[in-house]
């Protein structure tokens, strides 16, 4: 990284990150819909997945393995749509590919809310995969989309902001829902509302498509703007009449295949694997490991809420530092802390703690805490990044197809994460599993073990990004504007 002559302090930092929004006052309202739909369905993801694994084991009988199994095979059907679900957007634009994913996912999470027959809920829980899938893509495409090259920093700072305002909210929803009477339906009844909420707000507030009319214009000047080497900002006028033009999806997808820059893009996201499946290991291993390790009574929503927090926290303080350094170098720092931090739970917590059973659980609890808090601070760093590297070097109007394209890799690594996930627990930390057990087992049969395994995999992606930048960022369009600042390259 380059050297910065003076960092400000933190009430500077506070101060520049919020300054930063009042650039999007001037944003048009189709964006403010996108926002308010991203934190609305975020609550509703974010509350669902840690619940998920439960959900298969406590509602439809499943044992760690064979729903570990499922867990795989769910997450990746939700990254087989998502590959193709960027071209679906690019093609049908924002508005009608939003409302598509809305209706599937109110669908499937009431067919979930009245109906307990494996025979019913396991294709609505592929549904929920599938409206997921084509909603994720869309909201990363149309923060760009409907932002200038001035506030598009603020734009995805706004996006990553609010995901973690919905880690938050979703956290504490999550375990009052499994409190009540429904448990762990519980959590996809309040899901369906906040499905019907998104529905109504895209329906009501986003601007539907304009006449065909002055589409003619609109090509002829957005064909004479292409050759400027500067991005133009995109009028309301522009973006509405971007969702009245059809283009091939599959033409779209070949267009983008070609390019060799693409290819390098894959091989870092197929690195990058390794840390972004610390984010599985939360979902699949950890609502079990914080109820064996700590007992029933484990807030596991609120546990996971801590990442929302500490995000939201850090974005404020890091953001306006971090865009100082450059972007690549800035998801490197990131993940190597997010890496580490799978470490933390790899120590025996009789080690720290003593071998009392009340200190052995504040053991856990602390260990857990640590982990979450570090791979927190290493995610601030690196994750919102990642979300402007891919639509920075993608061409203009094919934001969403590389959004898409790039969960390739997670396709693969979520068919081998499910399965691992449920061997792993069933090896190491069994339905049979307390405090107390936990703690005493040999360390190569100990839920510590278990950790360690998963630390090699997550470590393994610093490693090989030292080994493979120069290929990662031959060419890159970033050469020039290489700074996390979310300030986009003009395509090539």
């Amino acid at each position: 990284m380059s050297d910065v002559a003076s960092n400000p302090g933190v009430a500077n930092a506070i101060r520049d990150y919020f300054r930063e929004f009042s650039k999007l006052k001037a944003a048009s309202r189709d964006f403010w819909v996108v926002q308010l739909v991203n934190l609305l369905d975020g609550v509703a993801y974010f509350a669902m997945i840690p619940a998920l694994i439960l959900y298969l084991s406590e509602n439809l009988g499943f044992g760690d393995r064979p729903a570990g199994n499922w867990y795989g095979v769910l997450m990746a059907a939700y990254t087989a749509v998502g590959f193709v679900a960027g071209f679906i957007g690019d093609a049908l634009g924002i508005r009608r590919t939003l409302l598509i994913s809305v209706i599937v996912l109110v669908v499937s999470r009431l067919m979930i809310s009245a109906f307990t027959a494996q025979a019913v809920v396991i294709p609505a829980l592929f549904l929920i995969m599938v409206g997921t899938a084509i909603m994720t893509p869309v909201l990363v495409a149309a923060t760009k989309r409907y932002t200038t090259k001035q506030t598009r920093t603020a734009g995805f700072n706004l996006l990553y902001f609010l995901w973690n305002v919905g880690v938050i909210i979703a956290g504490p929803a999550l375990d009052i829902a499994r409190g009540t009477e429904y448990g762990n339906r519980g959590v996809f009844m309040m899901g369906s509302v906040l499905s019907i909420l998104c529905w109504v707000t895209i329906m009501v507030l986003m601007r539907k498509r304009i006449s065909l009319a002055d589409d003619a214009w609109r090509e002829e000047k957005a064909s004479a703007t292409a050759a400027d080497s500067s991005e133009q900002p995109e009028t309301d006028d522009e973006a509405e009449s971007s969702e009245d033009r059809w283009e091939n999806p599959l033409v779209i997808a070949w267009s983008v295949i070609r390019e060799s820059a693409f290819w390098r893009f894959m091989l870092f996201l197929l690195i990058v694997v390794g840390v972004k499946l610390v984010f599985e290991h939360w979902h699949a291993i950890s609502p079990k490991y914080y109820l064996r390790v700590i007992g029933p009574e484990a807030p596991v929503g609120t546990l996971n809420s801590l990442n929302g927090w500490v995000i939201c926290i850090g974005l404020v303080i890091s953001t306006p530092i971090v865009a100082r350094f450059k972007l690549f170098n800035v998801m490197f720092v990131g993940m190597c802390i997010s890496a580490a931090s799978v470490l933390i739970p790899v120590i025996p917590p009789s080690l720290l703690f003593g071998t009392d059973p009340e200190a052995i659980v504040r053991g856990y609890y602390t260990l857990i805490v640590a982990q979450i808090i570090m791979f927190s601070i290493g995610e601030v760093i690196w994750s919102p990044r990642l979300f402007e590297y891919t639509a920075a070097i993608a061409p203009k109007n094919r934001e969403a197809s590389y959004m898409g394209l790039s969960t390739l890799p997670m396709f693969f690594a979520r068919m081998v994460e499910g399965p691992l996930s449920g061997n792993l627990l069933d090896r190491y930390c069994p339905d049979t599993t307390t405090p107390e057990i936990a703690a005493s087992l040999p360390f190569t049969q100990s839920p510590q073990f278990m950790w360690l395994i998963l630390a090699s995999i997550s470590i393994a992606t610093p490693i090989l990004i030292v080994v493979f930048r120069g290929v990662i960022q031959k060419e890159s369009r970033l050469e020039k504007t290489d700074t996390a600042t979310g300030t986009d390259a003009p395509a090539t």
